[in-house]
């Protein structure tokens, strides 16, 4: 990288920072190599009554690693990940207390796409 680029980019950084446009720097965990093999993505359907429950739910299982509040019929798409089928069992049917669940076991996941430098121009300007 080109001395003034780096030098840019260290300008930038603690501006984007402060914008809350860059939100924290992390470490990537391979989950394979903590035993974590198997993935899968379970959908819930229930009421709005059960929102609440269904959140307190996700967040005391540590094997559920993301939750996303949907719209349609679904009203979660929450991403697990297990060691074996077993544990997955464990998990969908405590989930299923809430409501059918429909669960896709990942075959493989493919890399997160950063957001491109494209999109930031086309959505705010900034660079």
């Amino acid at each position: 990288m080109p001395a003034q680029e780096s030098s840019d980019r260290q300008d930038r950084e603690p501006r984007q920072e402060e914008r809350g446009i860059i939100s924290g720097y992390c470490a990537r965990i391979n989950p394979q190599a903590l035993g974590l093999s198997m993935q899968a993505l379970l959908r819930l359907r229930t009421t709005h009554e059960n929102i609440s429950r269904a959140l307190q739910m996700f967040a005391e299982t540590p094997e559920i690693i993301a939750v996303d509040r949907v719209t349609g019929e679904d009203c979660f798409v929450v991403r697990v990940l297990v060691p074996k089928p077993e544990d997955l069992e464990r998990i969908v049917d405590s989930i299923a207390r809430l409501g059918p669940v429909t669960t896709s076991v990942v075959l493989r996941q493919q890399p997160d796409k950063p957001v491109s430098r494209q999109l930031v121009r086309r959505t705010s300007g900034v660079e």
